[in-house]
């Protein structure tokens, strides 16, 4: 049972993308049971190759085996070191939202190496181990090929390509892609190791065990050429460059002795190999260099002087005691200018390395190392370490980032304002450097520094879970923006959190691929840091904030690749900006002191998918049909009420039931609302109500055929009642074989309507009201006189003859509300009703209320001030004290009010000014706070009273609050009638736009007319209290229509007909800016009149909400 444990670990090693390896060659290294743990962590930390063989295992294994207790520290999941929490760790959010994710894969394939393209794409690199399977088009020409993927900027797939060598023998080879770079010629050079053979696209035979392999192919990843370049035993290709010659420089390591291509004898275990080779391969110069112990060269950057540093780790003098960052500069031709090692007491691994604008490098990796040495901060488990030298190699200062797992860095990119953003994996859970929990096993993670170091955010990404699951980042580039980063590694892990799509093949590994953006990022002015947004992806309709946040810098935008360079200007926070197409503005920034700064934003707006229907077929009700939507490549489907997400859905109302459509692209969506359209569906028309002696004339809808209740097959009948009462027909209809049912409703009153009479109900006494109405045209033969009980049924109160035009109602309730309503009876053959109301209040006579009123002291009149020099009333000061509390208004030439002084008005005897100011239209466009000024003379006139309005609010006094924008702002219509448009509030937070948009904190008005399907409208029958449809909607422009945004952009819109009545009031509800109209979004309050212009009654959005849903309105 024991051995078993040992033979599942090893096992484990088999299965890690970085340690594949066969059984013979575990086995071959002599591993002894006690020995797995140690692989397992070798091939997490160093990112062994596929195809590492006997002899590198060996010497890693020796490496490691001495130690082994640093090794346990460092394992992620068995064993985790407790180091003590870094004092000065940070944990900082940001906005880095994802753009899209990608997975392209086969049978257990790693991504090492992705690069921008010339067209905006990206090439992504690495190794394939399964055939032709999944998105790998090639079939497989050893155990292990090099395998390229080319996609669009959207990360979609264009072509994939397939490069190996032959097979010999019974050992499987291997060819690992670990570099690639596109060429000044637009191909590419792929660079990487192999152990095949000649045959399929390797044209030259292995030198020894593994050999540098490098494959020249063109745009379109056709191969031109390709090299081999080894010793007589092991070499691995770990980056390739290409130089200012247009030729290559090829970095990594060797374990082989001088023999082959290699010129110089073995240094130690392992050594820095270093081949430059011209534009078409051809080998120039190659150098070696290493300590007696194990060497690992990772990392090159050609230098401003034409020379090169290379970066790895060295692991001292054969001791295995310790892994350093080791770097080694070199002149042009190869030649060792200076080296400098950096130390911990530990693994200290670096892969990635970087040039600043200083000259000097920043060098990054992985520690495990505590504090001591070089490194000036411990790992809590194995952590980045980022160290920062100088050109000529001295250490500048060191960084640890990490949390208690393993933290490993893999790439970086320097960003042109001199931060930088590393990029690598992770296995800790929050705490110390990191703001997010574990996605599961291990996860991408990126984090921003600024130029000194200091972390500014940090985020992670990873897939759903399997039975063990990882995503490990191992290179990043940026993308066609500045601040959006694309990342590219291995996962196998499922589809779920960051990652949308599953693995190829389960259990194994893909390429991932994610694109992420900053959603802010600092702009460097004079030293400081000032957040400020970067690019951004609109849905057309939408805003974006692009405000920046600081009180000290002023922007002034405009939009560079304008015809007419249409300058926005100087624009104070908040600026919202909602473009209609994508728009590029160039923004900058000032601040006092500094050199402005600029910068250019890109908002791409997208355009919301049309929303159609292939066709509507004409069907019987209950009949299914289809109902496909237009196709919208690359859009997603959604369908209500059925929530279904095709494009075609079938359906089988059987009524007039509507069927909603969203349709989402690139994350902007829209809707639309469809009804079905039926061969035949009857109706019987609209309820009535008539009385007696009328007549109801029923028509149905369109039809081939009509079969009503009563027997009658003609589309219109009539119906003569004698008898008040509710009577139902119904009518079926037949169309093309289809028919359908309706019913409608004829309700017949006693009496009918007539000519309205005047009628009036006046209380005048405690116990009567008295009631007149006036004589209507015809023969009035009585009038009956009803009134209104408890219950709220009328009663009749009285019948008096024709003639009559008075009644005193004197049974009545002290305090009590009567409702009144008088009929007409004209003969007897024909019965009028004429219908009129009163309602009063019989108010109590017993009340009655006593006030009085408390006389104040006035002061005297103040003597007249005049100014005119004549000694006389002069001076302001010559008044009494008690004629100087008075309020002095100033007014100009024409008789307008321009500033009021409040004479010694403050608590501490100072004016009270309130400028009055108008612009250059004379409006009062702006309303000043009032403020204090102690005068030599009180009460004076304060000359440019708005400066000092200005003044006194940007250094107030205590216990008064300070704003810049002393004054709230009123923006009117530019037209005669000077309408208001927009108005603010006090402070620059409130402060209006000059134009109409809904780019600010104000409150906005819009004068419109309604649209088509936009208001119902209702008609009113005072005869039987009841409102109906009249015909469903109100036409197009018959009414007025008011919208006021508030200060967050929250509509309330009211509709008035061409009397100045409220016909509608409607609220948003939604959040965003005019949302569609959909009863979820707005709440309706309908206001209904009868046929002389009285309210007679209110629709709230409940009862409004109830009556769409019933009639199926959106």
């Amino acid at each position: 049972m024991r051995h078993m444990k040992y033979f599942l670990m090893i096992m484990l090693v088999m299965n890690l993308p970085g340690c594949q390896r066969t059984m013979a060659q575990i086995f071959k290294t002599k591993i002894s049971p006690g020995d797995s743990l140690l692989r397992v962590q070798a091939c997490r930390l160093l990112k062994l190759p596929y195809e590492y063989d006997a002899p590198m295992i060996t010497q890693m294994t020796g490496y490691l085996k001495s130690r082994q207790n640093t090794v346990k520290a460092l394992a992620p999941r068995a064993l985790k070191a407790k180091a003590p929490l870094r004092a000065n760790a940070q944990r900082t959010a940001t906005d880095l939202d994802k753009v899209w994710d990608k997975t392209f894969g086969g049978y257990n394939d790693a991504c090492h190496a992705i690069v921008n393209t010339g067209d905006g794409g990206y090439l992504l690199g690495g190794t394939t181990q399964g055939g032709n399977i999944g998105d790998v088009t090639e079939d497989a020409r050893s155990l292990h090929d090099f395998w390229i993927v080319k996609t669009n900027a959207q990360g979609d797939k264009q072509w994939d390509k397939r490069f190996g060598g032959g097979e010999s023998g019974p050992a499987r080879r291997a060819n690992v892609l670990r570099s690639l770079v596109q060429t000044n010629d637009g191909g590419y050079m792929l660079g990487g190791s192999s152990s095949a053979e000649i045959g399929w696209d390797k044209s030259e035979s292995s030198r020894g065990d593994h050999d540098y392999w490098i494959v020249k192919i063109n745009a379109q990843g056709v191969k031109e050429w390709d090299k081999r370049f080894g010793g007589t035993d092991y070499d691995e290709l770990s980056t390739l460059i290409q130089t200012t010659d247009n030729g290559y420089l090829l970095v990594g390591s060797s374990v082989a002795g001088q023999g082959g291509d290699r010129t110089a004898p073995a240094l130690g275990s392992g050594d820095y190999w270093v081949v430059k080779i011209d534009s078409r391969g051809i080998k120039e110069w190659d150098k070696a260099f290493g300590t007696a112990g194990w060497d690992v060269c990772n990392a090159v950057v050609q230098t401003s002087d034409g020379g090169y540093l290379l970066g790895g780790f060295a692991s001292g003098d054969n001791d295995y005691t310790a892994a350093n960052y080791w770097v080694i500069k070199i002149d042009a031709h190869g030649e060792r200018q200076w080296d400098k090692k950096f130390r911990g007491d530990s693994f200290d691994h670096l892969t990635t390395m970087v040039q600043t604008d200083d000259g000097g490098f920043l060098l990054g990796g992985a520690s495990s190392s505590q504090a001591g040495l070089d490194k000036s901060q411990p790992s809590q488990g194995t952590d980045f370490w980022v160290i920062k030298i100088d050109a000529g190699g001295n250490k500048v200062w060191d960084k640890v980032f990490g949390g208690s797992g393993t933290d490993y860095c893999a790439s970086i990119l320097k960003k042109d304002n001199g931060d930088f953003v590393l990029f690598g994996y992770t296995d800790s859970p929050a705490g110390s450097d990191l703001t997010e929990d574990s996605k599961g096993g291990f996860d991408y993670w990126c984090l921003r520094i600024s130029a000194t170091g200091n972390k500014q955010w940090d985020k992670r990404f990873g897939g759903g879970p399997l039975f063990y699951y990882d995503d490990w980042l191992t290179t990043a580039t940026t993308g066609a923006q500045d601040d959006t980063y694309v990342l590219g590694g291995y996962s196998n892990s499922d589809q779920g959190t960051d990652k949308t799509e599953p693995p190829r093949y389960r259990g194994q590994y893909d390429y991932w691929i994610v694109k992420v953006q900053e959603l802010s990022a600092p702009v460097n002015l004079c030293g400081t840091a000032i957040t400020f947004p970067n690019n951004k992806t609109l849905c057309k309709g939408d805003q974006v904030d692009l405000s920046v946040n600081n009180p000290d810098v002023t922007a002034s935008w405009e939009i560079p690749d304008d015809v007419e360079k249409e300058t926005i200007g100087v624009i104070k926070d908040p600026f919202i900006f909602a473009p209609d197409t994508t728009t590029t503005l160039k923004v900058t920034l000032s601040k006092a002191g500094c050199s402005p700064v600029s910068k250019l934003i890109t908002i791409v707006v997208h355009e919301r998918p049309e929303v159609e229907l292939v066709s509507m077929p004409d069907v019987c009700p209950g009949e299914s049909f289809v109902m496909e939507a237009s196709e919208v490549p690359g859009a997603t489907y959604h369908w209500q009420p059925m929530n279904a997400t095709t494009r075609a859905v079938t359906v089988a109302p059987s009524d007039w039931t509507s069927y909603s459509l969203e349709v989402t692209l690139n994350g902007c969506s829209n809707t639309k609302t469809f009804l079905p359209q039926f061969k035949s569906k009857a109706s019987a028309g609209m309820d009535e109500t008539i009385c007696v002696a009328g007549q109801a004339t029923l028509r149905a809808g369109e039809a081939d055929s009509y079969a009503w209740s009563t027997g009658e097959t003609t589309q219109e009948i009539t119906f003569d009642p004698t008898t008040a009462g509710s009577y139902t027909f119904s009518v079926t209809a037949t169309t093309d074989g289809c028919s359908t049912t309706d019913e409608v409703v004829v309700t017949v009153n006693a009496y009918c309507p007539g000519t309205p009479i005047g009628f009036l109900a006046q209380p005048v006494a405690i116990n009567r009201i008295d009631l007149h109405w006036d004589e209507p045209a015809g023969n009035q033969t009585e009038y009956v006189i009803q009134r209104q009980d408890a219950s709220g049924t009328f009663a009749d109160l009285a019948t008096v003859p024709a003639g009559t035009h008075d009644y005193q109602d004197a049974d009545l309730t002290e305090g009590t509300a009567y409702a009144y309503r008088i009929f007409s009876r004209a003969g007897t053959e024909q019965t009028k009703e004429v219908y009129a109301a009163a309602r009063t209040f019989l108010p109590d006579m017993n009340f009655v209320r006593e006030t009085s009123v408390t006389a104040k002291d006035i002061l005297p009149k103040p003597t007249h001030y005049a100014p005119n020099a004549d000694a006389v009333n002069d001076l302001i000061s010559s008044l009494t004290k008690e004629q100087r509390h008075i309020t002095w208004t100033y007014y100009n030439g024409l008789g307008t009010e321009i500033q009021t002084v409040v004479q010694q008005e403050s608590p501490s005897g100072k004016d009270v000014v309130t400028p009055v100011y108008f612009d250059e239209f004379g409006m009062s466009s702006r309303q000043y706070l009032a403020f204090t000024k102690e005068q030599d003379e009180p009460g004076n006139y304060v000359d440019r009273a708005e400066k000092h309005a200005a003044v006194f609010y940007a250094s107030p006094p205590d216990k008064v609050a300070g704003t810049p924008d002393a004054y709230s702002q009123t923006v009117f219509e530019k037209s005669p009638l000077n309408r208001i448009v927009k108005q603010g509030g006090i402070g620059p937070e409130w402060q209006p736009t000059p134009d109409a948009q809904l780019n600010d904190h104000a409150v906005k008005s819009r004068l419109e007319l309604n649209a088509e399907h936009e208001v119902l409208r209702f008609g009113y029958n005072p005869f039987s209290n009841t409102f109906f449809f009249e015909p469903y909607f109100w036409p197009v422009g018959w009414l007025y229509k008011t919208k006021t945004y508030d200060d967050d952009n929250t509509v309330v819109i009211e509709f008035k007909d061409l009397n100045g009545r409220l016909i509608l009031k409607r609220v948003q509800l939604a959040r965003g800016v005019d949302p569609p109209l959909t009863r979820t979004n707005y709440a309706d309050t309908y206001y209904i009149y009868d046929p002389l212009g009285r309210l007679v009654e209110i629709l709230t959005p409940e009862a409004v909400k109830h009556l769409k849903e019933l009639h199926n309105i959106d």
